[in-house]
């Protein structure tokens, strides 16, 4: 079985490098009030990464594919639920012949593509705030490719098998095996399901 420690005991060592999962970073982010007690404890996690991170005794890994996972949710929920975008709303029903009600944040970017120049400011802080932690941004360049080594996609199958975990997470999972990082904070359970050579960081 997986170890799994608690995100959010203080007692617990820091291992020296671990693998940020995108849940805990869009929880922090995201100022959601839904499970209090889950961004509280992804908040003070992060805190404790950061102090590790810029004294420089750990390497905190995060993949270009969770980047572009939460670069995703954050600008379909500004476009979702940001009354600035009520204008372009209106016009996209309009056009087609459809309440704004049902009006979808897709259809709203398929009808007018320009409302996401509004949210690269979104993105960019987010970046920023990756950088300011720091935590190192995974490259395909790092995914050294060799003979003697599986594919991702290989890996990513495996995972999906073995621990029953969806595409994405499982290959996420298969990077971070692929530079030989075991140790993993998620908020997602799933998680928990992977092999004895990891360490999952999460709540319960």
């Amino acid at each position: 079985m997986v170890t799994v420690l608690g995100l959010d005991d203080p007692s617990l060592a820091l291992l020296d490098h671990i693998f940020i999962d995108t849940s805990v970073l869009l929880r922090v982010r995201s100022h959601s009030s839904q499970q209090p007690g889950a961004t509280s404890a992804a908040v003070r996690f992060l805190n404790r990464i950061q102090a590790r991170c810029l004294a420089g005794t750990l390497l905190a890994v995060v993949s270009t594919i969770a980047l572009e996972e939460c670069y995703y949710k954050l600008i379909s929920r500004r476009l979702e639920t940001d009354p600035v975008f009520n204008p372009q709303r209106a016009t996209c029903a309009t056009q087609r012949h459809i309440l704004v009600s049902r009006v979808t944040w897709h259809d709203l970017y398929k009808s007018q593509p320009r409302c996401v120049q509004q949210c690269a400011g979104d993105v960019s802080a987010f970046a920023r705030w990756v950088q300011g932690i720091p935590l190192y941004v995974l490259e395909p360049s790092d995914l050294r490719v060799s003979s003697q080594v599986p594919a991702l996609e290989e890996r990513m199958r495996f995972f999906i098998d073995s621990a029953q975990i969806l595409p994405k997470d499982a290959y996420l999972i298969a990077e971070a095996e692929r530079i030989g990082i075991f140790n993993i904070a998620t908020l997602d359970s799933d998680f928990a399901r992977l092999d004895t050579r990891f360490t999952v960081y999460t709540t319960p």
